[in-house]
C-alpha cells in the first residue's frame, strides 16, 4: 500500500475519465472522480526530513503522543510513521488543528494553518523492532522495544499513547505485520 502512488494514480485516472466518453448509455459527472486528499502536505513534510534510505511507502501513519516511565515529564505530541523496512518517531507541529493553539509558533510564514513541520526523533530498521505490545491497565498504552545500537547499551522503549483502543491495536497490528514480512524477506 502506497498512498503516494496511489494518489497519483488516482489523478491519473481522474484526468482519463475527464478526457474519454464512457458512451451513449453511461453518463459520467466530473465530480464523481474528485480527488481532495490533503495526504501530499504530510508527505512532503516527511519527504523533507527523512533520511536519505527512505523508500516514500508510508505503510502506517498516526498522530500519538509519548510518555516516560521517569522523570515528571508531561506527554508529548508525536506522529509515527511505519514503512516497508523502517519505523521512524517525529515531533510534529501542525498548524490548524487545536493543538496549533499549544504551540510556540513565530512571525514566520511557515506557521500558517495547514502547514506540518516534522522532526525526526528517532528511527529503527524493522528488523531492530524486538518488541510491541498493549498495556495491561490501559488499552491506549503501547511499549515498542527497539534493540540496543551496541551490547555496551540498553535497548529503546518507546511509550506511547493513541487516541484510543481502536488506534492501539491497528498500530500493534501493522508494526506485526511489517516486522513479520520484514523478516520472512531477509
Amino acid at each position: 500500500c502506497n498512498k503516494y502512488r496511489t494518489n497519483d494514480l488516482l489523478k491519473s485516472l481522474q484526468s482519463a475519465a475527464k478526457e474519454d466518453s464512457p458512451g451513449d448509455e453511461i453518463e459520467v459527472s466530473h465530480d464523481t472522480f474528485c480527488i481532495d486528499n490533503d495526504d501530499r502536505v504530510i508527505l512532503d513534510a516527511v519527504l523533507a526530513m527523512a533520511p536519505n534510505n527512505f523508500s516514500g511507502v508510508i505503510r502506517h501513519y498516526q498522530i500519538l503522543y509519548q510518555m516516560w516511565q521517569r522523570g515528571d515529564r508531561e506527554l508529548t505530541r508525536r506522529a509515527i510513521i511505519l514503512t516497508d523496512d523502517q519505523i521512524l518517531l517525529l515531533s510534529e507541529n501542525y498548524a490548524g488543528d487545536n493543538a496549533a493553539l499549544t504551540l510556540q509558533f513565530g512571525s514566520s510564514d511557515d506557521d500558517v494553518n495547514g502547514n506540518v513541520a516534522l522532526q525526526l526523533m528517532h528511527t529503527a530498521e524493522l528488523n531492530d523492532v524486538l518488541e510491541i505490545c498493549a498495556a495491561d491497565e490501559d488499552p491506549r498504552l503501547i511499549t515498542l522495544v527497539i534493540k540496543a545500537p551496541s551490547r555496551l547499551r540498553r535497548s529503546h522503549h518507546w511509550r506511547l499513547v493513541c487516541k484510543d483502543g481502536e488506534n492501539a491495536e491497528r498500530l500493534i497490528e501493522d508494526v506485526r505485520k511489517a516486522t513479520a514480512a520484514c523478516q520472512t524477506l531477509s
